[in-house]
């Protein structure tokens, strides 16, 4: 199997990505019908797919935790956010198939954990909004990720290192 690791300079680029895409976020700009798109939620199971080496995948998570929430405690939503696109970053390995396919099914599947672990209540009570929230993660995931396959090389068989 081969290893692609991708140069400093390009995860610097992205870091900046990251961190335009958080304020973004934070700014409530990127909303459709009252529902707000998470960007980075879409754009880090995303770039899961494409960063193998498990130091620069972490240190652009860290960007986008920092970004979004800028102070010295770590909020609840935050981690929430880290476990769940850890996880996705390890278990992506496992579906056979078409990366797009399998990043966009991470999309709608990481979207219902991530308002699940936060309160099960809300995503109880607010089913509709999420899974809508979950096809606009998962259309702006596709479009981010065609854009990353003319940027970052890409091996349909790698595996992750650190």
């Amino acid at each position: 199997m081969t290893n692609v690791s991708i140069p400093w300079n390009k995860i610097f680029v992205l870091g900046v990505l990251v961190s335009i895409a958080a304020s973004i976020q934070s700014t409530g700009l990127v909303s459709l019908g009252g529902i707000k798109i998470n960007l980075i939620l879409s754009f880090l199971i995303v770039l899961s797919f494409f960063v193998r080496r498990m130091t620069q995948f972490v240190c652009l998570l860290i960007v986008a935790v920092v970004m979004l929430e800028f102070r010295p405690t770590l909020e609840f939503s935050m981690m929430i956010l880290a476990i769940v696109v850890a996880a996705i970053f390890f278990a992506k390995e496992w579906l056979p198939g078409k990366q797009l396919i399998n990043c966009l099914l991470f999309v709608a599947v990481g979207t219902i954990l991530f308002y699940g672990l936060i309160d099960f209540t809300f995503l109880t009570n607010n089913i509709t909004g999420v899974l809508i929230e979950m096809i606009y993660n998962a259309l702006v995931s596709a479009i981010i990720f065609i854009l990353c396959e003319y940027y970052i090389p890409y091996a349909e068989e790698t595996r992750i290192t650190s």
